[in-house]
């Protein structure tokens, strides 16, 4: 009948668009495939272009870690300020953006030097279990692992361990901004726009991403969430102090944002 006979028409883009998002699953760490939630795309809704195929395979890893989002910072949740719709600001004032994920795909490369500070102490996960924590500031996520796995170490350690692993992975090496953000920096700069990152990172993994990105000359400041805010995303601390450090106020610039944490923390 016609359903069937759309679904064999459809069965080529969606095999194409499977692919690709097994190819990018794979930088994320799931080198054994997809879990079925994300893999499962049914064939006579075939993926038009691919890359609406990486834009579902976005969606989807976010609402897997949301049932475990919830359980973020409960001091920052407190003191974050409520979601609320709002015009563009006009005039713009300035671009205040998150760093991973957003301007640099380095997320997993935040996983593997978490992981690899977990395996020292006999804690073996996957990504996806880590995926949920995008965005947190450092202390929380570090104290969510130590009571999760019952770690012995204090918070810092861990951070300074994970801090360190970081900057050596990206010693002499150069990374990508991700598709866009060149463009967006240059269309930034012909207006006379400010441009400032506000991220969850310490200063040094700040420094070190923008840095291998080539990007330290078109970011006039950053500010992060663990050394330079009282309370971590998703309060809007943060992004309060990457406003203050450029000179303009908050309420006049737009926000870039990559994960429901950090998308709070913007509103």
């Amino acid at each position: 009948d016609q359903t069937r006979l759309g679904a064999r028409r459809a069965r080529p883009a969606a095999e194409q668009a499977k692919a690709v998002l097994g190819e990018t699953a794979k930088k994320f760490g799931f080198e054994d495939g997809l879990p079925v939630c994300v893999a499962h795309r049914p064939l006579n809704r075939p993926f038009l272009h691919l890359d609406d195929a990486a834009r579902w395979l976005h969606s989807k890893l976010r609402k897997l870690g949301a049932s475990r989002g919830e359980q973020d910072n409960e001091q920052s949740r407190r003191s974050a300020s409520p979601a609320m719709p709002r015009a563009f600001p006009r005039p713009l004032a300035a671009l205040l953006l998150d760093l991973d994920g957003t301007l640099v795909d380095t997320e997993h490369m935040h996983f593997a030097t978490a992981m690899s500070v977990l395996e020292r102490r006999g804690v073996r996960i996957q990504p996806l279990d880590l995926l949920p924590y995008v965005g947190w500031a450092e202390i929380p996520f570090w104290e969510d692992l130590k009571r999760r796995f019952q770690l012995a170490d204090p918070a810092e350690q861990l951070l300074a361990e994970r801090a360190e692993a970081y900057v050596t992975l990206l010693h002499d090496r150069s990374i990508e901004p991700l598709p866009g953000v060149r463009e967006l920096l240059a269309w930034a700069a012909q207006r006379g726009l400010p441009a400032a990152v506000a991220s969850s990172s310490p200063r040094a993994l700040i420094a070190a991403s923008l840095r291998s990105a080539g990007l330290s000359q078109s970011i006039q400041a950053f500010r992060s969430g663990h050394e330079d805010a009282v309370h971590g995303k998703p309060a809007p601390d943060v992004y309060h102090a990457a406003a203050r450090a450029i000179g303009v106020e908050a309420e006049n610039c737009v926000a870039l944002e990559d994960s429901p944490t950090g998308l709070r923390a913007a509103l």
